[in-house]
């Protein structure tokens, strides 16, 4: 399917500008040549075997990172954690099927780092609590002074 097939003109919202990677088809595209930004249409030519431009599938159609990434930086801004609940909870029905392996991978690797960011974040609250109750206690000191009328 073109970008040209499906009847539609869209515009490009330009390269993707978060510092994510967009390549679900681990696809780098290498010159010299030309492809095709089946999003908006723009053909792009590479030169030599050294220029390239990074692909992806998005809704049926191949997508240059590089021209119109930006848009997947949308629909990930506005459905991301939708879509990692959903996958989630797929996941937790069946962690150990096939499809789920990079998840898996993704988990155990990170197991360590989110054990010690979650412990951070407890001693952070924790502290918190503790400035709380202090501050709490100097109020109630000072409302003790008789000197103070306020």
């Amino acid at each position: 399917m073109k970008g040209g097939d499906v009847g539609v003109k869209r515009s490009s919202l330009g390269p993707c500008q978060s510092q994510r990677n967009w390549c679900n088809t681990h696809n780098k595209t290498y010159g010299p040549g030309t492809v095709t930004c089946e999003w908006c249409g723009k053909i792009w030519e590479l030169q030599d075997g050294t220029q390239g431009v990074v692909m992806c599938r998005f809704l049926g159609l191949d997508v240059i990172q590089e021209c119109c990434g930006a848009v997947i930086d949308v629909v990930y801004q506005e459905w991301g954690e939708d879509f990692f609940r959903q996958k989630f909870e797929e996941f937790l029905g069946d962690p150990f099927a096939g499809e789920y392996g990079s998840i898996r991978f993704l988990i155990a690797d990170s197991e360590s780092n989110i054990a010690e960011k979650i412990k951070q974040a407890v001693e952070y609250s924790q502290s918190l609590l503790k400035m709380s109750d202090a501050a709490k206690a100097l109020i109630y000191i000072k409302s003790l002074d008789p000197r103070d009328k306020s």
